[in-house]
């Protein structure tokens, strides 16, 4: 009787095994075989941040700007990304699939005196969104390259709406 019950335990338990090695069990995805996961994408990435003019207000009486930035990304094994700014004191949120399609959210909050002068908006406080997503491309010599675009209004009372255009390069090697 013993020898019957351990047989059946022992088929049990190499179903289970052979079950959760199945492709269409989501245990064993074809994302998880990679123990980084998306992590290795982490770190500072470095390029150009372009700020456009589209409204009422020019930045520092011109209609563009053109200046050095780097992002901080931190990016989990399962994609969820926060991004650290070197230009504004902004925060960041969002995602990167493993196709490397992502989506990130950005806000800001404006203060009057603290980081925007009193002679630039009539608003004390503006919070400002703004959503940026595209596809991460690997170009030659594992240089991976992020070229985003979004809309911010800095001060919606006086239509100060700016096109900000990052592009940023990191190298990684997965």
């Amino acid at each position: 009787m013993r020898q019957v019950f351990q047989v059946i335990l022992i088929s049990i338990l190499a179903g289970l095994i052979l079950y959760s090695c199945n492709e269409d069990n989501p245990v064993n995805n074809e994302n998880d075989t990679d123990d980084q996961g998306l992590s290795w994408l982490s770190g500072d990435w470095r390029g150009t941040l372009t700020i456009t003019r589209i409204g009422d207000c020019t930045i520092a009486g011109e209609d563009s700007t053109i200046s050095d930035i780097t992002l901080g990304l931190s990016i989990s094994k399962g994609g969820d990304v926060t991004i650290s700014e070197s230009a504004f004191s902004s925060e960041w949120i969002g995602y990167v699939l493993h196709n490397l399609e992502y989506m990130f959210y950005k806000t800001v909050t404006w203060e009057r005196g603290v980081n925007m002068s009193a002679e630039s908006c009539s608003d004390s406080i503006v919070i400002t969104t703004a959503t940026y997503q595209g596809v991460i491309e690997q170009g030659d010599n594992s240089i991976y390259t992020i070229n985003m675009t979004g809309t911010e209004n800095w001060c919606p009372v006086n239509n100060c709406s700016y096109r900000l255009h990052y592009q940023i390069s990191k190298f990684c090697n997965p």
